[in-house]
């Protein structure tokens, strides 16, 4: 929990000034919250603000200010992830048993050890598309394999990624409606 425990990062790997880290404020303190930062060699970084000031004068003065109150006070971010994480975790589970209830026979899926997607790999005899369609009109929203997939199609056909940031009583329906 917190800020312990986690992995290596490439960029802590990176021996040749290569690995170039991109990080966003949006996902830990709120969706649209768009401060965000980057971990790369100096030059890399000092033509990346240059480019920066030219096309938006930098981010919002308001929002920097507001990140900074919260950063500058005792604590407050570990505390904040962790009280995330335990939220995480809750809807995690909540759509993980969802699943269980509803999925047997239709999809398979690892549980996840981080993060906000609960990715699932299709049984062989569903088809995606009609089987998107279908979620669609019933109000349920996921993300097709392929959407996320680095190789072309068909990478990714079998798979559909889910989040769990809503509150946990609504995966039931929602998995139930999939």
């Amino acid at each position: 929990p917190g800020l312990s425990g986690l992995g290596p990062s490439f960029l802590s790997l990176d021996e040749d000034g290569r690995v170039v880290r991109l990080d966003t404020f949006s996902k830990l303190l709120a969706p649209g919250f768009r401060l965000a930062w980057v971990t790369a060699p100096s030059p890399f970084v000092a033509k990346v603000d240059g480019l920066q000031y030219m096309s938006s004068q930098w981010g919002s003065t308001l929002s920097m200010l507001l990140l900074a109150k919260m950063l500058a006070a005792p604590g407050w971010l570990l505390g904040h992830v962790t009280a995330l994480q335990a939220a995480m975790r809750t809807r995690c589970l909540a759509l993980l048993a969802a699943a269980e209830e509803h999925l047997g026979g239709v999809a398979t899926w690892s549980v996840p050890q981080a993060g906000m997607f609960l990715w699932l790999t299709l049984a062989a005899d569903y088809e995606p598309g009609p089987l998107l369609e279908a979620m669609r009109r019933h109000g349920v929203a996921v993300v097709p394999g392929e959407s996320c997939a680095a190789a072309p199609p068909p990478a990714g056909r079998r798979h559909l990624r889910l989040t769990y940031v809503i509150d946990p009583d609504q995966y039931n329906e929602g998995v139930r409606k999939v």
